[in-house]
């Protein structure tokens, strides 16, 4: 069975009525389960939901809305952030360490694809690619459901920054936003940066470094990517 990683709800008015949430699915890939478990390897799913809970009548009661990995075709298990400030009342993101890529909706009841990133690390170059990600013309949908993209078999455990089983991994670990401005912030663990996103444009505008012996100013992002489905900003 997948295990439940985040839940997130949208504001309500009277939350003991109604409210919607978003919650994440992710398999239980990881080494402590593996140990213990070795059966529970290949089961679960990555999985996106919202969710609606009623507690209008006699029985409160919880129903699917939407399955958001199954519409979109891109399936992330960890964290949800719903949209602050000036994208309050519009997106909802969700991020995975395992596939590095983030997916921002609609937060309508059917939800629209709005953007898709992912990161990857040259450790060679020592290059850190914010990379936009286009779902398909023809069907209006991406080919990530279920496992496909993975780049680790299980969610990163704490010090596995310093080796990760796959050298390009940096461990997307959210999207957050800015409570007054139109931006948001791709969270890297890796790395300990956020790449930071204008979400007018959604484009990424600089890189913010929390590691020892940062620099003291930001770093700024340079597109150097071709124009189409290749271009990659790079930090």
């Amino acid at each position: 069975m997948p295990i439940p990683h985040h839940i997130a709800a949208l504001p309500s008015a009277d939350p003991y009525t109604s409210f919607d949430f978003y919650q994440t699915m992710q398999p239980p890939g990881a080494p402590y389960v593996n140990e213990n478990s070795p059966e529970w390897r290949d089961r679960g799913d990555f999985k996106m939901y919202k969710m609606r809970y009623d507690g209008s009548g006699t029985q409160n009661s919880i129903s699917m809305v939407q399955d958001i990995s199954a519409s979109t075709g891109m399936a992330l298990g960890v964290h949800v952030s719903i949209g602050v400030g000036p994208n309050a009342e519009k997106y909802v993101a969700f991020a995975d360490g395992q596939k590095d890529m983030v997916l921002i909706t609609s937060i309508d009841d059917d939800a629209k694809i709005v953007k898709a990133f992912r990161a990857d690390y040259d450790p060679n170059a020592r290059e850190l690619t914010i990379s936009h990600v286009f779902p398909d013309a023809s069907t209006g949908r991406f080919d990530y459901e279920g496992r496909k993209g993975m780049k680790t078999s299980h969610e990163a455990m704490l010090g596995e920054e310093l080796m990760p089983a796959d050298p390009t991994a940096v461990f997307v670990d959210a999207f957050t936003w800015h409570p007054t401005l139109p931006l948001g912030a791709i969270l890297i663990r890796r790395h300990g940066c956020c790449a930071i996103v204008n979400t007018e444009t959604w484009e990424p505008v600089a890189l913010l470094s929390t590691a020892k012996a940062r620099p003291t100013t930001s770093r700024w992002c340079a597109s150097r990517g071709r124009a189409g489905p290749s271009r990659s900003p790079r930090c």
